[in-house]
């Protein structure tokens, strides 16, 4: 690493920097002498991929065909290289290399020979984690970040279980860290940064609810600095985690690298989803939810009551459908039917509820709607939709743990509540 930043030039090709503790970086440098330069960083691997490997270099090919050269950077994350059986890292590294830090130093020694212009740096899922970190630590970037995480512990809890063992946080098999336990570098609003971007792009699937509901929105209720940011909301890219399709992110990029280069920011989609302009937590989780037919997120009253909490609608109708989106977040022991949700209903001005133990609650029958929360070690998202007969009104929606004497331990990360007319 040291080499390489004290080197009078960077060649194009591929370089490997090793970091020490057994980490070793690839990036591949491409200078087309452009006046912008595009830096990509993976996502997920396959199953089977080989290392290192470059996620963007097609959709790179396709904008060069069509609007010219562009400067590349593309990194590969250097703890998938060092274990063949990760499938992500977020390009964080160890606890003996801080990676984020290290490719700062990387990235700066590269653009300071390539930037003759914007730089944007581009990445998804995985990648996008990184592009918004190293858009908090390099100077003067444009970040696009599709369909990012944002917190670790709030992700599929079997690949940060592997991320946490594989990368030396952990021991195997010893509980999922509390929150806050592991590093503040997992989660990216703990993060103090020394830049921020010129402009961030966040473009997103409605479809999937962990990634939006759990990582996206909390994010912009925690940003502490203020930030020239869009959302792209996309509603026809396919199911939960799926990216935009390649011919429409490809002309979303040539859209934002030409208003770049005359000196504007971007506020069309070329066809990629709905722009959203200054987004905050409240006004993007009711722009996906109209997206989606949802409808307008309801206000609550929150009660707390012995291992529960009852969220009391403030304007209940009869017969009207109730989407419930909830993150939690479980550990211990004995998960199994731990925790579960039910609903309030009133007909004719009568309350209709009955109590199991004396803890948790359940629905009368008269609604149907009575569910165990399927839960599993980590962040689980729950997303249900309750509809009572006509001349039912839904008051209340009760999350609760099902036994006081249960070791399993459950908290609420984040609820919205939305009402529908259909």
């Amino acid at each position: 690493m040291d080499a390489f930043v004290r080197a009078q030039s960077i060649p194009d090709g591929l370089h490997s920097v090793d970091h020490g503790h057994g980490l070793v970086t690839d990036v591949l440098v491409a200078d087309r002498g452009a006046d912008i330069t595009l830096v990509t960083f993976n996502g997920a691997a396959l199953a089977g991929a080989p290392r290192p490997y470059f996620q963007g270099t097609g959709l790179l090919d396709e904008i060069e065909a069509r609007s010219g050269p562009v400067n590349r950077v593309h990194v590969h994350d250097a703890l998938l290289r060092a274990s063949e059986e990760l499938r992500i890292g977020w390009y964080l590294g160890t606890p003996e290399v801080d990676l984020a830090r290290e490719l700062t130093r990387l990235l700066t020694k590269i653009l300071d020979q390539l930037r003759r212009g914007p730089v944007i740096l581009f990445g998804s899922s995985a990648g996008g984690f990184a592009a918004l970190t190293q858009g908090g630590l390099l100077d003067d970037t444009v970040v696009v970040a599709a369909n990012p995480q944002l917190s670790l512990e709030r992700y599929e809890p079997s690949l940060y279980r592997q991320w946490l063992e594989l990368g030396g946080w952990r021991d195997p098999g010893a509980p999922l860290p509390s929150p806050g336990e592991v590093e503040t570098r997992a989660t990216l609003w703990d993060v103090p940064n020394r830049s921020t971007p010129r402009h961030t792009y966040l473009l997103l699937n409605v479809n999937d609810d962990l990634h939006l509901h759990s990582h996206v929105v909390p994010w912009l209720g925690e940003l502490a600095t203020p930030r020239p940011l869009t959302a792209v909301l996309g509603r026809t890219w396919g199911p939960k985690h799926t990216p935009a399709p390649r011919h429409e992110l490809s002309l979303f990029l040539d859209q934002l690298i030409a208003d770049l280069r005359a000196g504007r920011d971007t506020r069309s989609a070329r066809g990629l989803g709905e722009v959203v302009v200054q987004p905050t937590a409240r006004g993007l989780g009711d722009a996906i939810a109209n997206l989606r037919g949802i409808g307008a997120r309801t206000t609550t009253e929150i009660d707390l009551r012995g291992h529960g909490a009852r969220f009391v609608l403030r304007d209940p109708q009869p017969g009207r459908t109730v989407t419930v989106n909830a993150g939690l977040r479980a550990s211990g022991t004995h998960l199994l039917r731990s925790f579960l949700v039910s609903i309030e209903a009133e007909r004719d001005g009568v309350t209709f509820t009955k109590p199991i133990g004396t803890a948790v609650w359940s629905a009368d029958p008269m609604v149907h709607q009575f569910a165990y929360l399927p839960l599993k070690e980590g962040h689980t998202r729950y997303v249900k939709e309750f509809t009572p007969p006509p001349d039912v009104t839904i008051v209340a929606v009760r999350l609760c743990q099902w036994k006081r004497s249960s070791p399993a331990r459950v908290f609420l990360t984040d609820i919205s509540i939305h009402t529908n007319d259909h």
